[in-house]
């Protein structure tokens, strides 16, 4: 597919002049004339001027924002109809939003595939030019296209473009692992000799997390002690021929890790490999396209690698729900809303349920048996009642940094006919507020307004399961106070 920059091109070819265009940014006709094939043209609807859902009437905006909302909504309105009633063709700039990647399970393991990333994130061929695509958080955010995303800290991205991805780290697996021991007892005997370490420390660093702090995937070469320390475990520099089997086991079932600091270097990486009988160089263009390319390796055996599809016949993309967003809109002066007699706004509706205030402002807590407590705020329009949570609370940026809980969360919503959002947070933010809002809405129907408890329980919804088993349970919609958990 084109990207968005041969996409803007294809469809303003001269000045002035524009083209419809299809999935492969061909011209197909001049706007404004007659185009053979409509069904080929890539178009966008013009967004909305609605303020509710239409699936529950439910608004799409802040409890606190409905003022401004429906002054947007207005001049959008106008601006729509400028756009619409011009004789003249004008071209905006667009943004395309990061969309949902399209992840296929495996039906025997029941976990999703791996791919590489060329091929699918970007072309095979752009990984050695295209600088800076792949990055480690190390503060806990990563910056994308003005805003910064929050990240577990560690974590590593692919970021091109308008295409942002969390990448999967493999492990070292035996191959490589044994081509490491190598390495390690090249070093170990450059050490014993001139009691230093040599330049292989710097390659050994790019592999695996170098750091004196004990880990799972940690390594460490205390020269003065005369120690290996290889995840939790130690070895003295006089075992290390001894034990080849046990260490390359271990450093089989290690991650291998990315050095942020090699990622900037673009010039050549050498990557030693072990015939049998000696370490062998293989020079890559540069780091990040050792840690990428597809180029004589399986995807187990390629260090960093995607959950997101391939495109099939089936689905020929690997990622849906894309939009563009134009960004040089200019939209009216607020002054050319018509002033409409303003009438007194009606009291805001607010009732308290249960012990939770329900008046669009109030902070309330929810508590989530074995996860802990969410903060929210809910308003009642029209009687139903509606949640909304904030998406930077710690138990929420727990969930929002596991890529398996999101998919989940994310499968949940669409099920029950609710758009999930974009993000990791506004799925996770989306989820909970739905749990919310179904168990508030239960309590406020059958606790706050019937006489006597009812004895079975009216609804149910998912909800994320802390430990064990399925990231999901069901929890029953609260009755009369009380919530029955399965």
């Amino acid at each position: 597919a084109p990207s968005k920059e041969e996409l803007a091109k294809a469809i303003e070819e001269e000045k002035g002049k524009y083209y419809f265009v299809d999935v492969e940014g061909k011209r197909m006709g001049e706007v404004g004339k007659q185009v053979e094939d409509l069904s080929k043209i890539v178009f966008q609807t013009m967004r909305t001027t609605e303020l509710t859902y239409a699936r529950d009437n439910s608004p799409r905006y802040r409890a606190k924002q409905r003022e401004e909302a429906e002054t947007q909504s207005k001049l959008w309105s106008e601006k729509r109809k400028q756009l619409l009633s011009s004789p003249q063709i004008k071209g905006y700039q667009f943004n395309i939003s990061r969309g949902i990647a399209i992840m296929e399970k495996n039906p025997s393991t029941g976990m999703y595939e791996t791919n590489h990333v060329g091929g699918v994130l970007i072309p095979e061929e752009d990984i050695s030019t295209t600088n800076g695509i792949v990055e480690v958080s190390t503060v806990g955010s990563i910056f994308f296209k003005g805003q910064n995303i929050k990240t577990t800290q560690g974590l590593t991205v692919f970021k091109n473009g308008d295409t942002l991805v969390f990448l999967n780290r493999n492990f070292l697996g035996k191959k490589r692992a044994a081509s490491v021991y190598q390495v390690i007892k090249q070093l170990s005997e450059e050490v014993l000799e001139k009691h230093k370490l040599g330049a292989l420390k710097d390659y050994l660093a790019t592999i695996l997390h170098w750091t004196n702090k004990r880990g799972d995937n940690n390594f460490y070469i205390d020269v003065e002690k005369g120690e290996i320390r290889v995840g939790n475990r130690s070895y003295k520099r006089s075992d290390v021929d001894e034990l080849e089997n046990e260490i390359t086991e271990q450093l089989s079932g290690i991650y291998h890790d990315v050095n942020n600091k090699a990622l900037k270097n673009t010039g050549e990486f050498t990557e030693y490999t072990y015939d049998g009988e000696k370490l062998v160089e293989i020079k890559w263009d540069n780091y990040q396209t050792y840690l990428l390319s597809s180029k004589g390796r399986t995807v187990s055996e390629t260090p960093l690698v995607t959950n997101v599809s391939k495109p099939t016949d089936d689905h020929p993309y690997s990622f849906k729900q894309r939009y563009a967003t134009l960004i040089d809109v200019e939209m009216p002066a607020r002054d050319v809303i018509k002033e409409e007699k303003k009438q007194e706004a009606p009291a805001t509706e607010q009732k308290k349920v249960d012990k939770y205030i329900i008046d669009g402002s109030t902070e309330n807590v929810y508590s989530f048996p074995n996860i802990g407590d969410v903060k929210f705020t809910a308003s009642l329009e029209n009687g139903k009642i509606y949640a909304t949570v904030n998406s930077d609370q710690e138990i929420l940026n727990k969930f929002a940094n596991t890529p398996k809980s999101v998919a989940l969360f994310k499968e949940g919503l669409i099920k029950e006919n609710i758009a999930p959002g974009n993000t990791n947070e506004e799925i996770v933010s989306t989820f909970f507020a739905n749990a919310i809002s179904a168990n508030l809405n239960a309590l406020q129907e059958f606790c706050c307004t019937q006489p006597a408890c009812p004895a079975l329980t009216v609804s149910g919804i998912w909800v994320p399961k802390p430990t064990g088993g399925s990231i999901f349970w069901l929890i029953q919609a609260a009755t009369c106070g009380k919530s029955s958990l399965w």
